[in-house]
């Protein structure tokens, strides 16, 4: 760019007004270079102004260096990974433009980055270890290109893929129910639970059961597993449960169950003395410190919060004693009410006694007063008397 400005004019004379082949908003400029007593100036829109009375007699020309300072390429924002790939495959490549087009662009990433490894001058990222989406889904990776002088940034974002590589895992190797020979027909005498820690399709779990005989029914979306038929005095079945997940191709486990009639198994169900249970807690009431306890005895059972949404925030040991799980506000929800059974056995819940906790959330000063307003303007008229109201806040 080649432009002139007469001498002696007031500062902010226009100049010139310079541009880049780039149409991203966020380009900045700057004069590095040739702004002898700073008498030049360039704003966000590339145009250059005096900023001082210019003399023809002290300097009668300027060789300014304007750089434009701008993200890299668009192209580099989400990757798409799945988490099974080796130690050493390609992950993408960085590419950056240099306006100067001189000397040689380095590439680089955050010296704390360990998962990946860049070559400095092609830009070619590599994986450095292993991922597991089950430990990480997303990674933020900070990149960096420097052409010796200068040094640009930017992040973009990788997505880690599930794979299939977790089979469904029950919570025991072998379960033994023991029921009472009044159970009736259509009552739930169990429920076996599995956990897959993919998610998605990978991660859904149905349920079967390899044989019935008859007088059980298996639920093959929860694992409930329900009574079909009476069972005679001192019966005795060996069931076999699969859990399978609905992966490509999927994956399974299967675990023995057996089922036998016991008459002292009734008189030995824990009950609660009591159906309802009231708690105060303070919102500032810490996590993990129990609050209430609603215990039957010394002995240890199997409590259990029924209510999904409570318990996200409330749990309950194996003593009946009941604690949050994260802190309470008040000012969100003021009462909880949920359902607790409990049990001799961790998956039998067949006529488990129940009880209903309710637990009011009392307030703590943690909230100080806001104005209604951030800031205020009042006019006031002339000849104001003492004592008159101005404003109300």
């Amino acid at each position: 760019y080649v432009s002139s400005v007469d001498e002696g004019l007031s500062r902010g004379q226009v100049v010139s007004k310079v541009a880049t082949s780039s149409r991203d908003s966020r380009i900045t400029y700057s004069i590095v270079e040739g702004n002898t007593d700073s008498a030049f100036e360039i704003d966000n829109d590339g145009v250059v102004r005096t900023s001082q009375e210019l003399d023809y007699e002290i300097k009668d020309h300027y060789d300014l260096k304007i750089i434009a300072t701008g993200p890299f390429p668009n192209q580099i924002s989400t990757k798409m990974m799945v988490e099974a790939l080796p130690v050493g495959s390609y992950i993408t490549t960085l590419s950056a433009n240099d306006a100067d087009n001189q000397g040689i662009l380095e590439y680089s990433l955050d010296p704390k980055e360990e998962r990946f490894i860049v070559d400095r001058f092609t830009g070619v990222v590599h994986l450095a270890t292993s991922l597991d989406f089950e430990t990480v889904e997303e990674i933020s990776l900070e990149v960096k290109v420097s052409d010796g002088n200068f040094t640009a940034a930017s992040t973009f974002v990788l997505v880690v893929m599930d794979v299939n590589d977790n089979a469904p895992e029950f919570q025991q190797r072998f379960v033994d129910i023991k029921v009472p020979p009044s159970t009736g027909t259509d009552e739930v005498i169990a429920k076996l639970l599995a956990l897959d820690r993919d998610s998605g399709d990978n991660g859904k779990i149905s349920y079967a059961l390899a044989e019935s005989y008859g007088t059980f029914h298996l639920d093959s979306n929860d694992g409930t597993l329900t009574l079909t038929s009476p069972l005679s005095a001192n019966a005795e079945f060996l069931l076999t449960v699969t859990a399978s997940d609905h992966g490509v191709p999927p994956l399974s486990t299967s675990i023995p169950v057996r089922v036998r009639v016991n008459n002292e198994e009734a008189q030995q169900r824990p009950q609660f003395p009591n159906t309802f249970y009231d708690f105060l807690v303070s919102e500032s009431w810490v996590p993990h410190i129990a609050f209430g306890n609603i215990s039957i005895g010394n002995e240890p059972y199997f409590y259990r919060i029924m209510d999904s949404k409570a318990s996200e925030v409330f749990d309950i040991d194996h003593f009946g004693r009941i604690s949050l799980k994260i802190a309470l506000d008040r000012e969100k929800i003021d009462q909880y009410s949920f359902t607790v059974d409990v049990g001799s056995h961790p998956i039998t819940f067949h006529q488990n006694s129940t009880a209903t906790v309710n637990v009011r959330v009392t307030d703590t000063n943690d909230n100080p007063p806001v104005f209604s307003h951030s800031s205020l303007e009042v006019t006031l008229k002339d000849g104001l008397k003492s004592g008159e109201v101005l404003q109300r806040l």
